[in-house]
Order: C-alpha cells, then sequence, then structure tokens
C-alpha cells in the first residue's frame, strides 16, 4: 500500500510512475544531504572533496527528477510488482544510519558506497518496472551515475588502505 505518496515497506501492485518519482527525489535529496553533513565533520581533505562533489551531483540528480515530476500527471498502477530483493533494497534506503564523530573516514567511506549501491539497485529495478520512455530513461542514467559514484568511494577507500 502508498500512504503520503511515499513508499510504504509493504509494497503492493499499487505502485505508480509518480510514487516512484516522489522516492526517487526524496534519495537524491537525503544522499546531497548526508554528504553535505558528512563532508563537515570529515577530516581528510581527499573525502570531503569526493563528498562535496557528489553532494553536488545529487543535488543535480534532484533538480532533474523535479521537473520531470511537473510534466509528470500519472497516477495509474503499473503492470508489475517489485520481487522481495528489490523490497529489501528499498528497506535498506529507507533506514537511518548516523555516524558518530568517532566514525573513521574508512566508515564514512562504506557507508557511502552502501548508500549508493542501494540507490543503484532501487533505480535499476524501478527503470525495469516502468519498461521504456523518457521516465525509464532517466532512472536508467540515475543508475549509471550512482556506479560511478560507488567507483569513486571504492577507488578513495582502496588507496587509503593500499
Amino acid at each position: 500500500m502508498w500512504r503520503n505518496k511515499k513508499m510504504d515497506m509493504d509494497m503492493s501492485n499499487n505502485i505508480t510512475e509518480r510514487n516512484i518519482l516522489d522516492f526517487a527525489t526524496d534519495i537524491e535529496k537525503k544522499s546531497a544531504e548526508f554528504y553535505l553533513k558528512t563532508a563537515e565533520t570529515t577530516r581528510d581533505p581527499q573525502a570531503r572533496e569526493l563528498l562535496l562533489d557528489l553532494a553536488e551531483e545529487e543535488r543535480i540528480h534532484e533538480n532533474k527528477l523535479k521537473f520531470l515530476m511537473v510534466k509528470l500527471e500519472t497516477e495509474k498502477p503499473l503492470a508489475m510488482e517489485l520481487d522481495p530483493a528489490a523490497i529489501e533494497s528499498l528497506k535498506k534506503l529507507r533506514t537511518r544510519v548516523t555516524l558518530s564523530e568517532e566514525s573513521t573516514v574508512e566508515d564514512v567511506l562504506q557507508h557511502a558506497m552502501e548508500r549508493e549501491k542501494g540507490a543503484m539497485e532501487v533505480y535499476d529495478v524501478f527503470s525495469h518496472l516502468l519498461g521504456e520512455g523518457a521516465f525509464a530513461e532517466l532512472l536508467g542514467y540515475l543508475a549509471g551515475e550512482e556506479r560511478k559514484h560507488f567507483r569513486k568511494f571504492e577507488e578513495l577507500l582502496d588507496s587509503r588502505q593500499g
């Protein structure tokens, strides 16, 4: 079921494009907020720069989704249902994790990688649900962007551990 246009974790087959768009916009907004907040407390200059860069990219993604939201008027349910793995990915994205001031840069990078991986998986699932069209293409694009973000965090983490 859906409540307040946000995704409930007890999902049924009543998913609409608008629900997906609202959820995707929320993912991007929260990711940008997380990266900005974390950059403020990170002492490592490389990590701070990467977090600030990716916060800006997430804001750009959020704005692209908001632009599409203006054009999207449909509220009809999609023909397909989400599988259990997709629902688990959604649950993980909705779980709030707070990093403490004692968190290491490695902790921050690991958490950021998990966020990016979760968003990537959700966008992939949603783009397949939609099949074709501008919205599905945008979600596919965003999945690719999240993959790039994941790799950037992974590279920085590897450089710190190597």
